[in-house]
């Protein structure tokens, strides 16, 4: 895990010699930085970011000065093949001669094709989708192009690079251009959400990992109650996972006075598909909407296109998130999901019937219900090797003779940390805040929280690392 404590006191201890620098020389400073946290990981692919920054700055610039359209468009279509292109050979190469190979093999070809076995560079999907965005914004007229160390600082930002969130040029840029200053109530803010990200990657997301990982591997030899369990669990892991992470990096950008985007806003409490996308990984459904949905037509096309630029959208959002076809099935279901409240909804607006009831409370609860488990089924093929693993796991869980309760304790811990996420996340919900106290609270209840956090991490979090689940992207 690359986000680590001695990470965060490294960062504190240089703090006050960012906040002691002139505006160009904290960019410096964080390009620097970000140079160095990249090479931590590996040096070698540091070439990639650099090759990438100076090509990309120059395509910004010849997309923005040119007068003439057909040029403008024919530098925005080269960046947009050198950035896929690049994406599309490091993550999606191996993928498809895979494919290739076992399409001909079904007619009886053998194709004498190896495989590359390429290393995925870190955070390559996230910071190719920042750089089009950008390109895209420029060509638009929505972006003027930035100076070159704000645009090297917008590309490697290194609490962005590893797993987003996908920021947005026109949030980022302007908290360049300013000189940033020592504020107490944003440190505070982002000790606060260090502290809160932590606590879900230590205490929930990696202690329930070794349960996911045990129950995958042995779907054969469970019952329905332990597979749905092992559904739950992967469910919760993989949001403590990724919220606990933008938590942590949208901390330490606050300690250097750069607010980044909100990415999770309680999904697992949304009420219908369409909310669960607006509050799950938020940087992504947005700029899919932003830069794929609407440029295909979005929803003035007529009804048949609109189903069908969802279900594109959503199957390259699978296909986005790994280069494997349980990804694309993963999508392909949301995509269904979306089309199916789409056209339910629509359905009981021509009637003249609402989806309310009058009972809000019990229509809230079903309605949160059936929207997380529909969410969790889709998981399964998220989180499966192979289609073999995922569609045996599903019947499984509803094979009726399968059912049994061999693991009690494993019950138990389901709830326990299902109790745990909605400790954090209805508090959060109900108050529309991003931590659990403020500096309303009285001292007393903010002092017993961050204790509790703290005492968590330290003697009930998992000493083991596991890296994050979104780095593999």
């Amino acid at each position: 895990m690359l986000f680590n404590y001695w990470i965060i006191i490294l960062i504190l201890g240089f703090l006050p010699i960012y906040y002691s620098l002139t505006r160009i020389w904290q960019n410096v400073f964080l390009i620097v930085a970000s140079c160095v946290f990249y090479s931590y990981w590996d040096y070698r692919f540091l070439s990639i970011i650099i090759l990438t920054t100076l090509l990309n700055f120059f395509f910004s610039l010849k997309i923005h000065s040119s007068n003439n359209q057909m040029t403008r468009r024919t530098f925005l279509i080269i960046s947009l093949l050198f950035n896929l292109g690049i994406l599309g050979f490091f993550k999606y190469c191996d993928f498809f001669i895979t494919s290739f190979i076992s399409a001909f093999q079904s007619f009886g070809f053998v194709p004498h094709l190896s495989l590359l076995n390429l290393i995925l560079p870190l955070g390559i999907s996230f910071f190719t989708f920042k750089i089009i965005g950008y390109l895209i914004d420029v060509y638009r007229k929505n972006q003027a192009p930035a100076d070159f160390l704000s645009f090297a600082l917008f590309v490697s930002y290194f609490p962005e690079i590893s797993a987003g969130p996908i920021g947005r040029a026109h949030a980022f840029l302007p908290q360049t251009d300013a000189k940033r200053f020592f504020k107490k109530e944003q440190i505070f803010a982002g000790l606060q959400l260090i502290l809160l990200g932590f606590f879900k990657k230590k205490v929930i997301a990696d202690a329930v990992a070794p349960y996911v990982d045990q129950i995958f591997l042995n779907t054969q030899q469970l019952s329905s109650i332990d597979l749905l369990c092992g559904m739950y669990l992967y469910t919760l892991q993989i949001y403590a996972d990724f919220s606990g992470y933008t938590d942590i990096v949208r901390g330490i950008s606050k300690l250097f006075g750069i607010e980044i985007m909100e990415n999770f806003k309680q999904p697992y409490l949304s009420r219908n598909i369409n909310e669960f996308w607006r509050r799950w990984h938020i940087s992504l459904s947005s700029w899919l909407r932003d830069y794929l949905y609407i440029p295909l037509g979005g929803n003035r096309k007529g009804n048949i296109r609109i189903y069908i630029n969802i279900l594109l959208t959503m199957l390259l959002c699978g296909l986005w998130h790994g280069a494997s076809w349980v990804f694309v099935a993963w999508g392909g279901i949301h995509g269904l999901y979306i089309s199916f409240y789409r056209y339910f909804k629509s359905s009981f607006a021509k009637s003249g019937k609402t989806l309310q009831a009058k009972h809000s409370h019990i229509r809230f609860f079903l309605s949160v219900l059936l929207t997380f488990h529909l969410v969790a089924l889709a998981w399964i093929f998220f989180r499966a090797p192979d289609f073999t693993i995922a569609t045996r796991y599903i019947s499984a869980i509803f094979d009726i003779s399968n059912i049994g309760f061999s693991s009690t304790p494993l019950i138990l811990t389901t709830f326990f940390y299902m109790a745990l996420i909605l400790a954090i996340d209805i508090p959060l919900y109900r108050y529309n805040r991003e931590f659990l106290v403020t500096s309303e609270t009285p001292w007393p209840w903010r002092s017993v929280v961050y204790a509790l956090l703290i005492l968590s991490i330290s003697f009930i979090g998992v000493t083991y690392v596991q890296p994050f689940i979104y780095f593999q992207f």
